[in-house]
């Protein structure tokens, strides 16, 4: 903030930089947007635990993976149709678009994939 009252631009640059390096967020990372929906509210929680527990069964708790959700999703529930996201941060988006491929989820008509989405709610 004292570097946009100062008109500081490479300070601010420099902060926000350090905050996004601690944070593992872009540019550090690629993010995958995860959002599964099904009429059972229960089938699409279901679902996207499932993606997630596979998801840490073969990438593990590492800093370089990380997948954070199952939640709500933003409009949690549409016309009798219920969403739950996720979202996965990673240095290694070919190894992500591989799993996902690896498990079917690309071809799933109940998950959309949004790669480096513009927003993450």
């Amino acid at each position: 903030m004292q570097s946009g009252i100062k008109q500081d631009y490479q300070a601010f640059y420099d902060e926000e930089m350090k905050l996004r390096e601690s944070l593992f967020y872009p540019p550090f990372c690629r993010i995958v947007k995860l959002i599964v929906h099904n009429e059972k509210p229960e089938a699409a929680r279901q679902q996207a635990q499932n993606i997630k527990d596979n998801f840490l069964n073969n990438f593990g708790y590492t800093p370089h993976h990380q997948i954070i959700g199952p939640a709500p999703a933003m409009i949690p529930a549409f016309k009798g149709v219920y969403r739950f996201s996720m979202l996965i941060k990673t240095d290694d988006l070919p190894a992500v678009n591989h799993f996902l491929r690896e498990q079917g989820v690309h071809r799933d008509m109940n998950v959309l994939i949004d790669i480096d989405p513009i927003t993450t709610s």
